[in-house]
């Protein structure tokens, strides 16, 4: 299996884990899916480089790991997403209202977690100042 998939072009192995990834979430939509699914499929968007889908899956992914106790994992996750939107805007995939907000909400609960209680503190206000900037409703 290795040897096959290190033989495959770049472009084919980028379909592999799209194609992997949408079955992954398609799964979850039905319930059928393992605990960290979106985690799951975030990972093979990312090495498919469909950073659109990356964005899209970033809050689902951070809930994932924050109830599973993945701290670090929560704030890349979420890191990663907010860092394209700066880079890309809103390019890469409509985004739900509030994304941006929402996650900076899971980073600051993360970091919370990780006892980085000063970076929390500035994280939450953030989010608080853009939620309030963009009249986002986090639907908590």
């Amino acid at each position: 299996r290795d040897v096959l998939y290190s033989n495959l072009p770049f472009e084919k192995r980028k379909r592999v884990h799209e194609a992997t990834a949408r079955g992954i979430v398609a799964e979850a939509a039905r319930g059928d899916a393992k605990e960290a699914a979106f985690l799951s499929a975030l990972k093979h968007y990312k090495t498919a480089e469909n950073w659109g889908q990356v964005m899209l899956l970033a809050a689902d992914a951070a809930e994932q790991a924050l109830s599973c106790a993945s701290w670090e994992e929560a704030v890349s996750v979420t890191t990663q997403a907010s860092m394209l939107l700066r880079q890309h805007g809103g390019a890469l995939a409509p985004l739900p209202p509030g994304s941006a907000t929402r996650w900076l909400v899971l980073r600051g609960e993360a970091l919370l977690a990780l006892g980085n209680r000063a970076e929390a503190t500035v994280t939450l206000g953030l989010a608080f100042d853009e939620g309030l900037e963009r009249g986002s409703d986090l639907g908590r």
